[in-house]
């Protein structure tokens, strides 16, 4: 079957096309705007019926199933259509999350971090409002191209009619508005993505700023918080063959409202830990000196896990507390584990520890982080992927981009990578026995030798 058009009809009124709208004019009243609506009121009537579920199957349906939904929509609508709807599914979304952290104690900047990427600390759901102008220039960027590779160029009529997003997405990759039409560059991958980078950028660089206080210690949370560990419990889907896949809706709220920066109120009842007697932080339990059971129940789940996947990823001859040394007292000196790894038979030792919450961090200058990115054009050499985001190093950023990076990585290394670096350098139970050291953060942040080792 098929239905024929005027041209007059599909520019003024558009029409509906495999569920989403074609055409018409650029403002709220096109009708395809209504789909937006009708997507947010969808969005509200079917997270009701959610509630009977566990919280990690609620928020992996909540990511994968329902935030998706306008994804292919915003794709096709014209920028100034269905902005209303839009802002009404973000809104039901953001509210969401937080009714179920369930603490009122959460950041003010809650709201910012739910609509990060993962990447950059944040869980995912990026607002609608902000990706919808971007991936329907994307679209048009790579729709255009392809056309014109078959002989079928549209007019530049189309182009003036998008000119500010084009030359908004132009200056965010930092190239002229003419070259995104050129072969090299409407065929690449994830032209959406890296034009989007410089909101993501700024939004992180407000939210680390307004965290900023009389100690670092939510400031260092939000660096610890794109961590590999600290967010992969957001991709982890329940398994009936394992209980380890399985997270309870206690675990599952406690790790988002340490996304969302929360104070925990509830369980700072006093100002001093009745252990230690240091302050009484959000957390403290996890970092406390004495609070040894803890700290050992935390290392050998994690040991554990790492012996179970090393032994279902082909490592030869795995044992766990393998015994390296006696000390002078005749007490048996062991390491977590003893492996063959790719042929190389190695000992190592896993070890958790906190980066020191209430030091006097010196934050990086704007002349510090210049300077950094001047040294590294002049000493080019092979980047290893930074060890808690994505590796995009084949890329060539917008130079807000470079420095906001740099700036992030610089303040990585004077807080987290610090506490790494010192334990790595240890000598390790005073043997001098060569041992590989796998080394996380309380907050989830990975050394690059246990990142490697993962992958």
């Amino acid at each position: 079957k098929s239905k024929f058009f005027s041209w007059d009809t599909l520019s003024n009124e558009g029409f509906e096309l495999l569920g989403t709208w074609v055409g018409g004019a650029n403002h709220e009243a096109n009708a395809g705007g209504k789909l937006t609506e009708k997507a947010a009121q969808r969005l509200s009537e079917r997270i009701p019926l959610l509630n009977d579920l566990p919280l990690q199957y609620r928020l992996l349906l909540l990511r994968c199933c329902f935030y998706p939904c306008l994804s292919y929509l915003s794709r096709t609508l014209l920028p100034n259509v269905g902005v209303s709807g839009t802002a009404q599914f973000d809104e039901i979304i953001t509210q969401t999350v937080l009714e179920w952290a369930e603490d009122v104690s959460v950041c003010l900047q809650a709201r910012d971090i739910i609509s990060l990427p993962r990447r950059f600390g944040g869980m995912g759901m990026v607002n609608q409002v902000v990706v919808k102008n971007m991936a329907m220039t994307a679209s048009f960027i790579q729709s255009t191209g392809f056309l014109a590779s078959i002989g079928r160029p549209l007019t530049h009529m189309f182009r003036l009619m998008l000119k500010p997003e084009l030359e908004m997405c132009a200056a965010n990759l930092n190239i002229l508005p003419e070259s995104m039409f050129e072969p090299e560059f409407w065929k690449e991958r994830q032209v959406q993505r890296r034009s989007l980078e410089m909101g993501y950028e700024r939004k992180w660089r407000h939210i680390f700023d307004a965290l900023g206080g009389p100690t670092n210690y939510a400031r260092i949370r939000w660096l610890e918080s794109g961590g590999a560990l600290s967010r992969a419990w957001l991709d982890v889907i329940p398994w009936a063959g394992s209980k380890a896949f399985s997270l309870s809706d206690v675990e599952v709220r406690h790790a988002i409202r340490g996304k969302l920066i929360s104070a925990f109120a509830d369980t700072c009842t006093a100002q001093v830990c009745l252990t230690c007697n240091m302050p009484q932080l959000p957390l403290h339990s996890a970092v406390c000196d004495r609070g040894q059971r803890i700290r050992t129940f935390r290392h050998t789940a994690l040991r554990n896990t790492i012996v179970t996947h090393m032994r279902d990823a082909g490592c030869f001859q795995v044992q766990p507390e393998h015994v390296v040394a006696t000390n002078q007292n005749g007490t048996l000196v062991k390491n977590d584990v003893l492996a063959t790894v790719n042929g190389s038979r190695a000992n190592y030792d896993v070890t958790v520890v906190a980066p020191n919450y209430s030091a006097n961090v010196t934050w990086p200058t704007g002349v510090e982080v210049s300077n950094a990115v001047v040294f590294d054009l002049q000493h080019p050499q092979k980047k290893e992927p930074f060890f808690f985001w994505e590796d995009h190093s084949w890329e060539t950023p917008h130079p807000t981009i470079v420095d906001s990076r740099k700036f992030r990585q610089l303040c990585v290394t004077r807080t987290i990578h610090k506490a790494i670096s010192r334990r790595e350098n240890e000598n390790h139970h005073g043997t001098g026995h060569t041992v590989v050291p796998l080394v996380a953060t309380s907050g989830g942040c990975l050394s690059v030798t246990f990142r490697m080792l993962i992958h």
